[in-house]
Parts: structure tokens; C-alpha cells; sequence
């Protein structure tokens, strides 16, 4: 036993040297090398000019959010310039069936016939490449329109709205020469074109055709209609075999995309029996994001016709969802309708509808007749006028399109007689529509809408929606107002030039879209429903609850009181630092007070949190999604403490929240 612990001793003694050895070797080298001598130097000479500046974190988000509010201040009133133009100019133009106008077709322009001559609608336009539109070729002093494949672009209806809304130059023109950091401005009619400024001209795909239709775009719907809660109630018996069975599937995902992620959907097919076409979604309704709409979309084409229909059950089924939905205070809190989808042969529906929905008619039923037999269009011509809806017949594919985008003038009625115009955010987005050239100006962005009424008395009660106007706000114009050199901002990875990093230019900032970030709350008052291959996953417990649009129209069914309209993924700015009491290795923490998110929403200037070195700044959604995050730092395991102190002009909340990462 002695022997061994002189051995230790001795080996111990031995190890200790080599290890002092090369611990003098490598602070040699390193310091030989590194240069952090001459480092310190550098750093003792200018010591006496330098001095420690607390930074006040709130200050610095309350006027991040004020020069934000500025901004988009200016773009609201560009819209609104817009919407007034626009009426003014219906008020005074004329209907003429006859009428004859030439205008600048976007996917015409500079093209020339064989002889040489410019074709008809594509007379030269002068485009050259603009650096504030990504580099694209444009014509700032005119508009031009584009108009979906499917759309004639000589029709009357057409023209006249064309001809009307010429009076839309001079104004877009005027907004731009405002407010230079004005993106793209547009109108898009209830008929189908696109007035877009500035001018550009849009390339078919390789077929030759134009798909965008700018009804279809979030921005329209969200502008044109409240948020509403939609059940789709497809029959699938026998009867649909073939060709119906393709269109009622067609219209099915034409449908669905109308709608937006303030809308709640579910899909019920019925023949001899009734059953939600995904089993996750039994007994509730979902939110209509592109997730869940896209697997609707999925599960519809694989829909199989057999039996016979029996629509009653599926009707009460329908009805019996969208009451507990409004008992309970889930879903849109607005509009609620049926879209009924079926060859015409149905019975037994009046005593249900009798139960559920009169003598109120809180709920709209819209009716979708397939094929070309009309056998049954008088029942279903009831069923919609008896329900406030709308009737339509669809013959064929191409039919699906016009007849399904009625239903939306419907559902803007009550707000188009009441004139109210509501600011309209869309959540961040990804373009790839406006850039026609193989969508070289892919942006993240935002954009800002409000729905144009006719003023004409004559048509004034029944509530005629002509379109909407909007305009696209680039968030990289936003991180520009961020606090440069008083919060570190990230650098972006190297080698990324666009989404989903777009680096703003000159700041260093960068912003990340990352729809895969956990959703928000379950306490929030509007569930978000994750993917459905997962189901029901665990939200994240600590985000910010979202807070929905309520339109005017609808604030009367909001038992809740007022809440803000959200600015999508704008809505929220922050600054963040490590929490004192973290135990764990890191930055120098910054004093900060201890609230809970219930608290009273009061920050003591006193104790308001400071910004080091170490600290940040960073935008989350309103859904709880990151949109900018140096290195999409991971908030999982994160404990933060969140305060709602200021309001963003009536669009949004801004939060302060302190991570202690782990």
C-alpha cells in the first residue's frame, strides 16, 4: 500500500509538469501569434476616452415602434388616397355597353405582329430597369393591367372598370413622389383585372397562360370579407360518379383558396353515411392556413363516390359545429356559412334548417349545383335564398372559378352598405406574383389594403364592392428603423441573398421567415391548429397571444371587447437580455424587473430593462412565429418574461421580452 501511493505521488508530481510545460508552451504561441498583446495595448490607450453608457431598453423600443408607426402611417394614407380616387371616379363614369378603349395590357405591351405593327392593347411602353423594384423593368408614370387568362379582356364589364379606374394614374404617381419608399400600389377589381404601378410587363407561363388572379390573393379576401367560419358539405354518392365528381373536387379547393388565416374551415363529405375528410378534425373547426388547406386540398382528390346521399345529417352535422363554435367564443367570431356541394338531389333539409337556423339565419347557406342537369335547381334555389346565401351552377371546370368568388360578394354586403372601410394587414409573406419575370423579385412583405365601394345612390343598398386597393410594404424597409449600434443585429449567414434571409441594406439586420416556429398559447381566444400530420403537438407555452382581426361589421358579436387589428407578422418588436437570476454561463445580465404576462401592463421607468452588448432586437408574429432573430437563436428551453407596453397606431401590440437561455 505504500508503495502504491508513492507511485501516485510520484506520477501525480510528474503529469502536474507536463501539463504546466505545455500550458506555458501554448500562451506562448497563442500570444505570440495572436497579437492580443499589441490588443491590449490599443485598448489601454484609448481607455481613458472611453465610458460605460447604460442604454434604456424600453426607450429604445417605444421609439423603434413610433418610427414604425410613422411609416406605416404614410402607407395607410397612400391606400386611402387610392380608395377616395377610386370612388370618386365610380361616382362620375357612366356605364357604356358599347363603349371602345384601348389600355395597357401588361402581358401585351411592345409586342408587334408580324408586319411589325404593335398588336391591339400592346402599344409601346417605355420600361427601364429600377433599382427600388429589385432591378425589374418598370414604367414609374403609368399603370399597367393585367387580367387572368380566363377573363376576356374586351368584355364591357372590363372596359368600364379599365376606363374608370384610369383616374388611378395620377394618384399613384402622386403617392410614389410622396413617399419614395412606396413599393408596388394596385387596384384589383371584382371583375377579374389587376391595375398595377408602377407598369410592368408579366410573362405567361409555358403554356401561355396567366393564373394570377388577384381576387384569389390574401390580400383581396382579407380586405374584401370579414374573417368567417366555413363548412364544406360535399356529397359524394353515387350520383357524382365522373365528371361531377371531378368539378365538386375543383370546387372544393377553389373554395378553399378564398380563404385566409383569420378564416376556420372543416370539410364534411355525406353519401349514405357522414365523415370528416381528415379524422383529426372531427367535431371542430381548423384554421385555414396554407398548411391545412393544402391538406384539404390532398384529401379531397382522394374522395371516392358510392352510395346514396342523405344531406340532412350532414346539414345538422354542419349547423351543430359552427353553434358550439360561437357558444363557446372559438373560431373567426363573425361569419358563419354552409357551402352545400351536390348534384341537386337532396331531401329532408327543411326541418333542419328549421331547428338550427330560423327564424335568425345566423349562418348563410350557399349552394353549389353540379353538372348541367337543372332537375333540382329549384330546391337548391331555395335552400340559399331561405338561408341568406347564394345559388350557382357549375357545368364544367371553367365555370368554378367566376360562380365560386360569389360568395364573397355576399359576405361583404352588410360591410360594403355600412362603408366600412377597415385597414387591412396581411401576415409576412413570400412574393412571388408580383415579379412576373419568373418571380425575380421574390420579397418578404407585408401588404396593406382596404376594400372601394360604389358610392352611386342608386346602387348604394346593394352593396356593391368594386374591388380593393392595396400596397406592398418590404420588411426590409421596416429593420432599417431598428436601433443601429445600440443593439447588436446579427449578420446573416453567408451566402444568403434572399428568403428566407433578406438582409437589409446598410443595417446588418436580418430577417428569417420561419413557419415552423411553435405555435402561440392555448389560453388565446383563437385556437391555432398545427399541421395535421402531427395532430395536436404541444404549443410552445411561451409566446404572445395572437390578437385577431374584428372588423366593425362585426364587433357586435365580440363579447370580449375591443382588440387590436393585428399587423400580421409586424405586429411585434421586442428587445431582449439575460435575465439576472440565470444561473447559467453567459453574457453579463441586465437588471430587469420580474412580471408575469397577467400583470398589469405597467413598466416602471425606473426599473425598465437595460440593453448591453449582449443584448437584441427581434420581431415575432401575432400567430407566435419568429420573423426576425439574429441566428434564429432557439427559444425552446428559453423562460421569458413579456409585457405588453405600447400599441403600434391601432395595428398591433409591442412586446418586451427578457430570455434567459439555457
Amino acid at each position: 500500500w505504500l508503495y502504491a501511493c508513492t507511485l501516485v505521488l510520484l506520477l501525480s508530481g510528474r503529469v502536474k509538469l507536463w501539463a504546466d510545460t505545455f500550458g506555458r508552451d501554448l500562451y506562448d504561441t497563442v500570444t505570440k501569434y495572436s497579437g492580443s498583446l499589441l490588443l491590449q495595448k490599443k485598448y489601454k490607450d484609448v481607455e481613458s476616452s472611453l465610458k460605460i453608457k447604460e442604454v434604456d431598453g424600453l426607450e429604445l423600443v417605444r421609439k423603434f415602434s413610433e418610427d414604425m408607426e410613422t411609416m406605416l402611417r404614410r402607407k395607410v394614407e397612400a391606400v386611402q388616397n387610392l380608395v377616395e380616387a377610386a370612388e370618386e371616379a365610380d361616382l362620375n363614369h357612366e356605364f357604356n355597353e358599347s363603349l371602345v378603349f384601348d389600355y395597357y395590357n401588361s402581358v401585351l405591351l411592345n409586342e408587334k405582329d408580324s408586319s411589325g405593327a404593335y398588336v391591339e392593347l400592346g402599344a409601346e411602353f417605355l420600361l427601364e430597369a429600377n433599382a427600388h423594384f429589385s432591378d425589374l423593368l418598370v414604367n414609374t408614370t403609368l399603370s399597367s393591367v393585367q387580367l387572368p387568362t380566363n377573363v376576356y379582356n374586351k368584355d364591357p364589364d372590363i372596359l368600364n372598370g379599365i376606363y374608370m379606374s384610369e383616374a388611378l394614374n395620377a394618384v399613384f404617381v402622386e403617392n410614389f413622389q410622396r413617399d419614395p419608399t412606396l413599393t408596388w400600389q394596385y387596384f384589383g377589381s371584382s371583375t377579374g383585372f389587376f391595375r398595377i404601378y408602377p407598369g410592368i410587363k408579366w410573362t405567361p407561363d409555358e403554356n401561355g397562360v396567366i393564373t394570377f388572379d388577384c381576387r384569389n390573393r390574401g390580400w383581396y379576401i382579407q380586405a374584401a370579407t370579414s374573417p368567417k367560419d366555413i363548412v364544406i358539405v360535399v356529397d359524394t354518392s353515387g350520383s357524382m360518379k365522373g365528371l361531377r365528381m371531378t368539378i365538386a373536387k375543383h370546387t372544393v379547393s377553389t373554395i378553399l383558396d378564398t380563404l385566409g388565416e383569420n378564416d376556420f374551415v372543416n370539410i364534411i363529405a355525406y353519401n349514405d353515411y357522414i365523415h370528416y375528410i381528415e379524422p383529426c378534425f372531427k367535431g371542430i373547426l381548423v384554421q385555414a392556413d396554407r398548411d391545412n388547406r393544402e391538406h384539404f386540398k390532398q384529401l379531397v382528390d382522394e374522395l371516392m363516390v358510392k352510395g346514396v346521399g342523405v344531406v340532412d345529417r350532414a346539414l345538422r352535422e354542419a349547423f351543430q359545429i359552427l353553434q358550439q363554435f360561437q357558444e363557446a367564443g372559438q373560431g373567426s367570431l363573425c361569419n358563419q356559412a354552409i357551402m352545400l356541394i351536390t348534384d341537386g338531389a337532396v331531401e329532408d333539409y327543411e326541418p333542419v334548417l328549421e331547428k338550427y337556423n330560423w327564424p335568425d339565419r345566423k349562418v348563410r347557406v350557399f349552394t353549389y349545383l353540379i353538372g348541367r342537369e337543372v332537375s333540382f335547381a329549384d330546391r337548391l334555389k331555395w335552400i340559399a335564398c331561405n338561408n341568406k346565401g347564394y345559388y350557382t351552377q357549375i357545368s364544367t371546370l371553367a365555370d368554378a372559378q367566376e360562380n365560386v368568388m360569389e360568395y364573397l360578394h355576399v359576405l361583404s354586403r352588410p360591410m360594403v352598405i355600412n362603408h366600412d372601410h377597415d385597414i387591412t394587414w396581411t401576415e409576412a409573406y413570400i412574393d412571388s406574383k408580383v415579379g412576373p419575370q419568373g418571380a425575380q423579385s421574390l420579397a418578404l412583405l407585408t401588404t396593406v389594403a382596404m376594400p372601394v365601394f360604389s358610392k352611386k345612390n342608386e346602387t348604394r343598398s346593394h352593396g356593391i364592392l368594386l374591388g380593393v386597393v392595396g400596397s406592398d410594404v418590404a420588411l426590409r424597409e421596416l429593420m432599417k428603423l431598428a436601433p443601429r449600434y445600440k443593439v447588436s443585429l446579427d449578420q446573416p449567414p453567408s451566402g444568403v441573398t434572399g428568403p428566407p434571409g433578406a438582409t437589409s441594406a446598410g443595417s446588418g439586420a436580418s430577417l428569417h421567415s420561419t413557419p415552423d416556429m411553435p405555435p402561440p398559447s392555448p389560453t388565446q381566444t383563437r385556437p391555432q391548429t398545427p399541421p395535421p400530420t402531427s395532430c395536436l403537438p404541444a404549443p410552445h407555452p411561451h409566446m404572445p397571444p395572437r390578437h385577431p382581426h374584428t372588423p366593425s361589421m362585426c364587433r357586435h358579436r365580440e363579447q370580449r371587447g375591443r382588440r387590436l387589428r393585428p399587423l400580421g407578422s409586424l405586429a411585434t418588436s421586442a428587445a431582449s437580455c439575460s435575465v439576472v437570476s440565470s444561473p447559467h454561463p453567459g453574457p453579463p445580465p441586465c437588471p430587469v424587473p420580474v412580471f408575469l404576462h397577467k400583470d398589469p401592463l405597467i413598466l416602471p421607468r425606473s426599473l425598465s430593462p437595460q440593453l448591453g452588448v449582449h443584448g437584441y432586437a427581434f420581431l415575432n408574429t401575432n400567430n407566435g412565429y419568429i420573423l426576425s432573430h439574429p441566428d434564429l437563436r432557439p427559444l425552446v428551453g428559453a423562460n421569458p418574461i413579456c409585457l405588453d407596453v405600447l400599441t403600434v397606431w391601432d395595428l398591433g401590440v409591442v412586446h418586451v421580452c427578457v430570455f434567459s437561455h439555457v
